[in-house]
């Protein structure tokens, strides 16, 4: 049996437990961790999600069919806000097109208000006429009420569906592994975005560095999770061509791998 030299896990073999260092030093340089204390070192190129699966599009196709995914995650003003592991919103605006890929044309990562939130929503939702809009449960049923109550003030009303379920966050962003392995997901050159401090951020890149290549145990995981709600098997994407069914091909040689309790939850 190989004992880390730092647990990562609350079922530690020789039960040692996790402490607030270990997770700050975990989240500062997650390779490192990884290699260092739980032996199991990881490529650069990420350990699931890999570069070579990145594509990026210059221009995307005039005629998609668009969905909104939004990730609410917490109110920095509420005591909820402050418990979670992220207080970052996320939404994604994604384009179905007829060749069967997913391109992604806008989003924000920002730390907002719930008055803020709904503010970005609506901004997206009247630029981009989305044919969904998925609403993830988090704190969902104040962001519904208000955005309910904004609808009314604003005689501008759409259908929000609410998605979660009791699948454990990193088990459903692997979900993602076969669709960008199939090479079905594409990013812009650049996705730039100024949020309400105003910096500058470039998403596509800061996605694919903090999150993507170091997925389980990156600082942040809260933009692939948006992005996962894009597979829910509960739900039908609204495909251009309704008479074609699209299936997502088969993972090939994915190591599964145990949850890194350390870094995700």
């Amino acid at each position: 049996m190989i004992v880390p030299a730092a647990t990562g896990s609350l079922t530690d073999p020789v039960g040692r437990v996790i402490t607030d260092e270990m997770v700050r030093q975990a989240q500062q340089d997650p390779r490192s961790w990884i290699s260092l204390y739980q032996q199991e070192p990881r490529p650069a190129e990420g350990a699931e999600f890999k570069r070579v699966w990145i594509n990026r599009y210059n221009a995307a196709p005039k005629k998609m069919n668009k969905i909104i995914l939004v990730d609410p995650a917490g109110d920095p003003q509420t005591a909820q806000g402050r418990r979670k592991k992220s207080d970052r919103t996320v939404m994604w605006v994604l384009g179905l097109a007829a060749d069967g890929n997913v391109y992604m044309v806008d989003g924000i990562i920002d730390r907002l208000s719930l008055t803020q939130r709904a503010d970005k929503l609506f901004e997206l939702h009247k630029k981009h006429k989305p044919m969904q809009v998925r609403y993830e449960r988090y704190g969902m049923m104040g962001d519904i009420a208000h955005i309910k109550s904004e609808m009314e003030h604003r005689q501008y009303r759409f259908k929000v569906t609410e998605v979660a379920g009791a699948v454990e966050k990193n088990a459903r962003i692997r979900r993602l592994i076969p669709w960008f392995e199939g090479g079905r997901i594409w990013f812009p050159q650049a996705l730039n975005y100024v949020d309400v401090q105003g910096n500058q951020h470039e998403l596509t890149s800061e996605l694919i560095e903090v999150e993507y290549a170091t997925f389980p145990v990156g600082r942040f995981d809260d933009g692939m999770d948006c992005l996962a709600r894009l597979d829910e098997p509960s739900l039908t994407l609204p495909w251009p061509d309704e008479d074609e069914a699209w299936e997502i091909p088969q993972a090939e040689n994915v190591a599964w791998q145990a949850l890194d309790e350390v870094t995700g939850y």
